[in-house]
């Protein structure tokens, strides 16, 4: 079949959800104004390039971010801010890289000023093929397959709803604790805390569970190294301050014998509400991180089919099922005990924001608001 018949079809197959998006998401604007939440101590999940991608001091940025900053904290009792892509050119694993120290710096002080903490993203496993140590170090750091492949992390084609800017598209390798990857994210952690006043971190991608051939004998050497590497990034966190706290995100998965170690290090837990529960030992999982790095190859189709389908899967029965939301609170619980619990959705409307808030059962469970490419203050 010949390309332009192909990019008809697609064509064709993005108008037909577009306009099914439109059917599920009309009238849904939120009045967060008038929402009365259950829940206090609540966070904020943003994405920094909504606000600036310039490596200078942007003003603009810093008043924008004040405004919602404002609301956050007024309006929705926000109390912890986690700021995703702080770091230059979205390249996931170079965390001491930031896109403007100085507006970064503004954003902080302006979040202590309203009297909230500040909490960075961090990743334990995945490093971006399109910075500076990937070239250099990825060959070495990486966990590999039994034939010496670098098994594939996520990409930026994945969340085209959030990631729009095709100059910054990233695509991350798996990294494994047992190599060096782990000093060099340790000392990436140090160097925020040195460089900037944190009030704790934000720790993604602890899910992975891959055999790996390289750095030690035992091919489960990935998964058992991940407990020991959260120790050290909380052993820094707390040497700053012991009041820093550690938020570690679930990845909507069933806890195993790691998660559980990592939970009982962490301070407080993320439940991270996806479209299905991930579960890193399927046969879907096991093909993804072998050979979705093809979608990076073929990213133009994947992006035009992504751009309207996960709009509309966000906005399916899959993201307000009460059963389920309670399974999953349960077994984090069972996991980790009474440790505070924010509630996360990316479905981000009135709907969504009230299941979560129907699903809050202790005064240690909160919510975790997250606007995507809007303002926050635009959500009403």
């Amino acid at each position: 079949m010949s390309y332009p018949v192909l990019y008809l079809i697609f064509k064709l197959y993005s108008r037909l959800i577009e306009k099914l998006y439109t059917i599920n998401v009309e009238n849904t604007d939120i009045d967060i104004m008038n929402l009365k939440t259950r829940s206090s101590r609540n966070a904020w999940f943003l994405c920094y390039h909504i606000y600036s991608t310039s490596n200078q001091y942007s003003p603009k940025a810093v008043a924008q971010f004040e405004l919602d900053l404002k609301y956050a904290v007024e309006k929705l009792d926000v109390e912890y801010v986690i700021i995703e892509d702080y770091f230059d050119k979205l390249v996931w694993g170079e965390y001491a890289n930031v896109w403007s120290e100085e507006t970064l710096k503004a954003f902080i002080k302006l979040i202590h000023d309203y009297g909230a903490k500040f909490l960075p993203y961090t990743n334990a496993t995945e490093l971006s093929i399109t910075g500076q140590q990937y070239p250099k170090h990825g060959r070495d750091w990486g966990a590999k397959t039994s034939w010496g492949k670098i098994y594939a992390g996520y990409a930026s084609i994945f969340y085209p709803s959030v990631y729009i800017f095709p100059e910054y598209e990233w695509y991350a390798k798996i990294m494994c604790a047992k190599s060096g990857w782990k000093d060099f994210l340790l000392d990436q952690i140090r160097q925020l805390h040195e460089n900037y006043e944190l009030d704790g971190l934000y720790l993604d991608r602890v899910d992975y569970r891959v055999p790996c051939y390289d750095h030690n004998k035992d091919p489960k050497h990935f998964e058992k190294a991940l407990p020991g590497l959260v120790r050290e990034m909380q052993k820094i966190n707390k040497s700053v301050s012991q009041s820093n706290i550690l938020i570690v995100n679930d990845s909507c998965m069933q806890p195993d014998y790691i998660t559980e170690e990592i939970f009982g290090i962490a301070d407080g837990i993320l439940s991270e509400l996806l479209l299905a529960d991930m579960n890193p030992y399927g046969i879907d999982q096991k093909l993804a991180v072998r050979f979705v790095d093809l979608a990076w190859k073929f990213k133009w189709l994947v992006r035009t089919i992504l751009t309207y389908l996960l709009p509309v899967l966000y906005h399916s029965k899959l993201m307000t099922n009460k059963q389920r939301m309670q399974n999953i609170i349960k077994r984090i619980r069972d996991a980790s005990g009474d440790k505070d619990l924010w509630l996360f959705s990316h479905q981000k409307d009135k709907e969504s924001i009230e299941f979560l808030t129907s699903n809050i059962e202790s005064e240690n469970t909160h919510l975790c608001f997250c606007s995507g490419v809007k303002r926050l203050r635009e959500l009403h």
